[in-house]
């Protein structure tokens, strides 16, 4: 598992709808997606319903995204905000016949 994380610096006040999206010949494997705000850990809305979708919480249970699929997520966060995302990627097998431009 790898975590990546990317500064989406100043949003005003929130909430802040971020998307996710698998545009590349490969399935990626969410397995925890949340933001840092004003020094505080903020999951997606929805999180707090049982059970919660997979990308809540890190625990080996991932959200799959295949080439073409897209996630919304609406966070309650605002000002200097930092998107994380825990998981990985496997290229599918069309991705070593891709043209590259």
């Amino acid at each position: 598992m790898t975590v990546r994380s990317l500064d989406l610096v100043d949003h005003g006040a929130g909430p802040i709808t971020i998307r996710i999206s698998e545009e590349k010949a490969e399935v990626t494997l969410l397995d925890e997606v949340f933001v840092e705000s004003g020094g505080a850990r903020i999951h997606p809305r929805g999180c707090d319903v049982t059970p919660s979708p997979a990308y809540c919480a890190a625990g080996g249970r991932p959200h799959v995204l295949r080439q073409g699929d897209a996630l919304d997520l609406v966070f309650d966060a605002g000002g200097h905000v930092v998107l994380f995302a825990r998981g990985y990627y496997v290229p599918t097998p069309t991705a070593a016949t891709r043209e590259v431009r």
